[in-house]
């Protein structure tokens, strides 16, 4: 009988591995299953109808620093192979080892990554690939360095997005030439991100065609806000977009800032047009306790500290999918706004400075408690037509000189442009992270405490088993 329990308990185990070496059996136990593909991916995944081929470029010499990084990639990928129901094609390549590989590689602008590391006590350098390309119907997208692991199913998902979509919501920016330049370039971050996803259209709007090309082939307009007024041939090519039922954002001030901090009444001229469909942008700025660090100089005097008139807030509805992964918000010199559903609001520690405005670090004052109170800041309005506005009181929001590791703007605009280009498509994607649990502070006392019983135990230990033994033996 025993035998036969062995027996069967012996092919039990051998079945069990065999199902699961062709069907495995993925457990995430990760806080909020942040290594697992959000819902958004698996249904972009779903839908897809034609073949794709994702070609994964990573050197077999890499860094030993990399090896689980390059696990993570390995299990994303799979995973996407996985859920596509053999739609999405995953090939790992080595152009190291194969010519074939390299020529693909450089062929798809997947550079060599240049790797500092430590061989016989000497730093040196390694060149290894870590690239990714995605292909579907002859078009491609490429992430050159897959290196990021907390971006990369977003990423991953925004190229699938674009190639197989045959409309995939296109948009136009207003107010920023289409430069090429990074370095050149402030609003880089948006722009490159959203450049994955759809095409960006940058239309003069004072040509004569201008609000027909609009109307018919944008579905949502970003205006970045200057200090420039706008003409009357674009407000009416605005309100012409508008009436045809699509969407825009407002990324205006309320004051103009200048450099030296001085102020002036903002010169844009879209008060009245935004009046007009029942959205009031003051000319105030929003001033908080709770706020980030900036960075002044004046006169002789240099400023590193939190800044008032920067107000960061995290007054927003985090089940809302338009702040999906979103933790905080940070608002250069903000107007407050009236009208529609309120989206953002600063925290209770807030004010208004009007008329006269106290811009210098050291020179803004602060009222009592009993005059703080949360100001509005984001609103949007929807029209039966299907039109949506919103307006973010800082023409600052996304520009790169302003966007700060403490601020999420750049990911909220874009879930906000996801949601009115492409219905919300890649909304609510998780960022993958490595999830760190620091050991417990102690005191000097708590540290010596233990280092002395590490030390003594051992010792401690083979003495009562040597008195043990003694006991024993004399028995």
């Amino acid at each position: 009988m025993k035998q036969f329990n062995k027996i069967t308990i012996k092919h039990a185990l051998i079945l069990a591995a065999f199902i699961l070496w062709f069907f495995p059996i993925r457990l995430d136990l990760s806080p909020n299953q942040s290594q697992t593909l959000s819902s958004a991916s698996k249904k972009i995944i779903k839908q897809i109808d034609t073949k794709v081929i994702i070609s994964v470029f990573i050197s077999s010499d890499i860094p030993p620093r990399l090896i689980p990084l390059k696990n993570d990639v390995k299990d994303l990928v799979n995973e996407y192979r996985g859920i596509s129901g053999r739609k999405i094609k995953v090939e790992f390549l080595d152009p190291k080892k194969d010519a074939k590989s390299k020529k693909k590689a450089q062929t798809a602008g997947i550079p060599e990554l240049q790797f500092q590391q430590v061989e016989k006590d000497k730093y040196a350098l390694s060149g290894a690939y870590f690239g990714i390309e995605v292909e579907s119907g002859g078009k491609k997208q490429v992430l050159p360095q897959a290196t990021t692991i907390a971006s990369l199913e977003y990423d991953l998902t925004s190229s699938i997005y674009k190639l197989t979509q045959k409309d995939a919501g296109k948009i136009a920016f207003i107010g920023v030439d289409a430069k090429v330049d990074p370095r050149a370039d402030d609003v880089y971050s948006i722009r490159s991100t959203l450049s994955k996803q759809t095409d960006i259209a940058y239309p003069n709007m004072n040509e004569v065609g201008a609000p027909d090309l609009i109307r018919n082939n944008i579905n949502t307009l970003i205006f970045f806000g200057n200090t420039a007024k706008v003409s009357d041939r674009t407000k009416e090519t605005i309100e012409n977009y508008l009436l045809a039922g699509k969407s825009i954002i407002f990324m205006i001030d309320g004051v103009d800032i200048g450099e030296k901090l001085s102020s002036t009444g903002a010169r844009h001229g879209l008060f009245d047009l935004l009046s007009k469909y029942g959205i009031t942008l003051h000319k105030d700025l929003v001033v908080s306790t709770v706020s980030d660090v900036a960075n002044f100089s004046t006169n002789a005097t240099s400023f590193f500290a939190p800044y008032p008139l920067w107000v960061k807030t995290t007054n927003f509805n985090k089940k809302d999918p338009l702040f999906a992964t979103i933790g905080s918000l940070v608002f250069p010199w903000a107007s407050s706004t009236e009208g529609g559903e309120v989206l953002v609001q600063s925290q209770d520690s807030s004010w208004i400075q009007k008329d006269t405005f106290f811009l210098a670090p050291n020179e803004i004052p602060i009222p009592k408690k009993s005059e703080q109170e949360a100001q509005t800041l984001i609103v949007e309005k929807q029209f039966t037509n299907g039109t949506k506005i919103m307006v973010i009181p800082t023409s600052r929001f996304v520009r790169e000189q302003f966007i700060t590791k403490n601020s999420n703007n750049v990911n909220f605009l874009i879930n906000v442009i996801n949601e009115y280009a492409l219905g919300g498509a890649l909304s609510g994607i998780r960022t993958r992270e490595l999830v760190v649990h620091p050991l417990k502070q102690l005191s000097d006392s708590g540290r010596d405490g233990i280092k002395y019983a590490a030390v003594l135990s051992l010792p401690t230990l083979f003495a009562f088993y040597g008195i043990w033994r003694l006991i024993k033996v004399r028995k």
